[in-house]
């Protein structure tokens, strides 16, 4: 593997953090700028490509391109350099976001209502684009990334300039980066004059516009094929097909489309200006303008009509032949593969697919229930914003709807929406004071928030308005757990067993339960999953890895690993449990890696959080800072958190800010005992080894099986001159494993 390593340093500025993706000229990294502390895509070329002088050459065009281009709809490049074995890199805006391509494969299609602000996003780019005579050339989903505005609304991001055309710099270096034989583009979205190797101009990204503002209100290619002959078949010498009429979509909008598909380009809008002109009278509600076909097409004939084609064919044979020199590059994400058949996004909610759903909404479009419906499917989806949306336009036609504002705590839980989250749930509780699962969502809310004492006192209050709520009794042992109460977790996860509704989860916590207390032969009845069962979620799969850590048994640890992998429809979650069970098993490399691929697919508190925790315990104390920060700025109320980010400032001499966290840390209702550990190595550091001894003996009472209870205990034991108790802590501390971060 040539790829960069987590943590590589290039010219002694910018942190390698993740691999984000690859393309024809290299490789592109998601890097910290030390000097800023600013965020940027890396995109280099692989030192090993054979052809690294012509491949340099057109990585240097595309920095000419971009940083000429200065827009808000398309990504910046910054600066330009080369590595210290040679390989050029630029540097490059770092977008948050997915690929157009990936929203299609999670959505299918987008509503026009959705779609138009998107469109007119990509046209005014290309009008800023055409303004400094530049064509892309190469316009397509995976090329048009979806950030987020602060306020929720999609913001689009083109990307890959490394093939577009200056028009008016055409010199004899341009000729050989765009040469015969290298058919620069992607065949699904090239315009027919690209096809034939034609000169091109902005009509031909106007074309590939058109492709792609088919594909989003279709949910389909127009000229997709079985291969890119007969895709280059089809741009020649067929019309894109029909746009559907019951989704939607104006007449309007169609003329439009059509307009952009026109074969002669002279038929097309002239420029994108125009094209941008008629998509703002569509979003005001005017009529666009009359258009007149300049250049009549003559009937196709099938002599002369293959000619052309067989142009794009022998182009099409020479890329294939040359392994698709074209740049490839979006800054977006990586995502999982490998994800067996029981575990593919669930198509229908109620016996019904998103496309029905939306169907029934646009018959009745004031029918909150049918909003909360689709919304459910997105959520099963874990299409999580699609989903929020669809329970506030149920709210908004039923404000006090229980169902949509349960819905949608949890949704605004899971991307770390907290304070959202928790106002949904205290809304729940005042319209019925007396609701369990009010109770229980806010206690969801508090879980997530690492406010353990919060979330176990609500959890209670919903066993006492339900008690034959499995769920209740789960809720509450996730919390308990944390807490090291491995008694009452016990008992309430066998409580949520006998009531019987074969949760999974119940029987994996209860595992993980014993196995934190060393009772390995418990803990494996529940953890002995059987990996034809489709039923066992990929979380679960890895409390089992991190169990056969535990014993010993690294082989049957990797197997269960890859279940996870396999399994997980939250890739996200799949690197950092991934990372978490590294660690424990002392791989901090690995675990790194993992919790680094987590972190760049996700903001996600944990994430950070034990990504820090690694960091730290390889010595790089600053990295740790930054990652705990960033934890913090998303969920600002774990105690466990606020301690790890007190321990790291006193290491690194900011003493005043370290007893700040930890007064806030221990201002919590109840706090875990890592919290307890840290606050006694940061007591320890300072010089008070009776105070830190106290906070060690809490740690280790509260959980006996504490490994860092006895390592922090044998250090101050030893500095106050108790050489035996310290080296029966340290003996102790080595007989255990690091607990798991569930």
């Amino acid at each position: 593997d040539k790829r960069l390593q987590v943590g590589a340093l290039i010219d002694e500025r910018y942190e390698v953090l993740a691999h984000i993706g690859s393309g024809g000229m290299g490789e592109v990294y998601k890097v910290l700028d030390r000097e800023t502390q600013k965020l940027f895509a890396l995109k280099m070329i692989s030192p090993q490509l054979a052809e690294k002088k012509i491949l340099a050459k057109r990585l240097e065009h595309e920095a000419h391109a971009a940083r000429t281009l200065v827009h808000g709809n398309i990504v910046s490049v910054y600066d330009v350099g080369a590595s210290t074995d040679g390989a050029p890199y630029l540097i490059m805006d770092y977008v948050e976001g997915d690929g157009l391509d990936l929203v299609l494969r999670k959505e299918v299609c987008l509503s026009q209502q959705r779609a138009l602000p998107i469109f007119m996003q990509i046209a005014e780019a290309l009008v800023h684009a055409q303004q400094k005579s530049i064509v892309h050339r190469d316009l397509k989903p995976s090329n048009i990334l979806m950030a987020k505005t602060p306020e929720g609304n999609d913001m689009v991001k083109i990307v890959d300039f490394g093939i577009a055309k200056v028009s008016d710099q055409d010199g004899a270096d341009k000729t050989k980066l765009t040469q015969t034989g290298e058919l620069l583009g992607t065949p699904l979205y090239m315009s027919p004059e690209q096809c034939t190797g034609d000169e091109i101009d902005a009509r031909s990204d106007i074309y590939s516009f058109g492709c792609i503002m088919h594909e989003v209100l279709s949910g389909k290619s127009p000229f997709a094929a079985e291969n890119s002959v007969k895709v280059i078949l089809k741009h020649l010498n067929e019309d894109a097909p029909p746009l559907p009429n019951n989704v939607g979509i104006t007449a309007d909008m169609k003329e439009v489309i059509a307009r952009c598909l026109e074969k002669h380009r002279d038929n097309r809008y002239k420029t994108p200006v125009d094209l941008h002109i008629d998509l703002e009278r569509i979003s005001d509600g005017r009529p666009i303008r009359p258009h007149e076909r300049k250049v009549k097409v003559k009937p196709k004939d099938t002599g002369k009509s293959r000619v052309p084609a067989l142009v794009g064919l022998m182009a099409v044979v020479l890329v294939v032949a040359i392994g698709a020199t074209c740049t490839f590059f979006a800054l977006q994400p990586k995502r999982e593969a490998a994800t067996s058949a029981a575990f593919q996004r669930p198509e229908k909610y109620m016996d019904k697919t998103l496309t029905q759903w939306s169907n029934e909404i646009e018959k009745s479009p004031d029918d909150p229930e049918l909003y909360l419906h689709r919304g459910e499917l997105h959520a099963m989806r874990d299409e999580r914003t699609n989903a929020i949306d669809d329970f506030t336009e149920a709210l908004k036609l039923k404000p006090n709807y229980l169902q949509a504002l349960a819905s949608r705590s949890f949704e605004y839980m899971i991307i770390a929406q907290y304070d959202k989250a928790l106002a949904d749930a205290n809304k729940l509780i005042a319209l019925v004071p007396d609701s369990a699962e009010g109770y229980a969502k806010r206690g969801m809310v508090f879980e997530s928030c690492e406010m353990f004492g919060e979330a176990v006192a609500d959890y209670q209050r919903a066993i006492s308005l339900d008690p034959n709520s499995a769920y209740y009794y789960y809720g509450a042992s996730m919390n308990l757990l944390r807490l090291a109460k491995y008694d009452e977790v016990e008992r309430n996860l066998k409580r949520a067993i006998e009531l019987g509704d074969h949760n999974s989860s119940y029987s994996a916590n209860l595992g993980t339960c014993y196995t934190f207390q060393q009772k390995y032969d418990d803990a494996y009845k529940y953890l002995n999953f059987d990996p034809g069962d489709p039923n066992i979620r990929g979380v679960e799969w890895g409390q089992a890895s991190y169990y056969y850590v535990c014993v010993g048994k690294m082989d049957e640890a990797m197997n269960a690993m890859a279940q996870l992998k396999a399994r997980e429809t939250f890739p996200a979650r799949s690197h950092r449990v991934a990372g978490e069970i590294f660690r424990c098993a002392g791989q901090l490399e690995k675990a790194m890696q993992e919790l680094s691929s987590s972190t760049s697919l996700e903001e996600y508190p944990p994430g950070y959080r034990e990504k820090a925790v690694v960091a730290f315990t390889m010595g790089q104390t600053r990295s740790a800072l930054n990652d705990l920060k960033k934890s913090i700025s998303l969920n600002g109320k774990s105690s466990t958190t606020l301690t790890w980010l007190a321990r790291v400032e006193n290491k690194l001499g900011l003493k005043k800010e370290a007893e700040q966290h930890l007064a806030q840390a221990f201002s919590a209702k109840m706090v875990a005992p890592i919290s307890y550990v840290n606050r006694a190595a940061v007591r320890l550091e300072n010089g008070d080894a009776k105070a830190a001894l106290a906070d060690a003996d809490t740690a280790v009472k509260q959980d006996r099986w504490l490994k860092e209870g006895y390592e922090v205990r044998s250090e101050i034991r030893k500095k106050l001159g108790d050489a035996a108790g310290a080296e029966k802590d340290a003996e102790e501390a080595k007989k255990l494993i690091s607990h798991f971060d569930l």
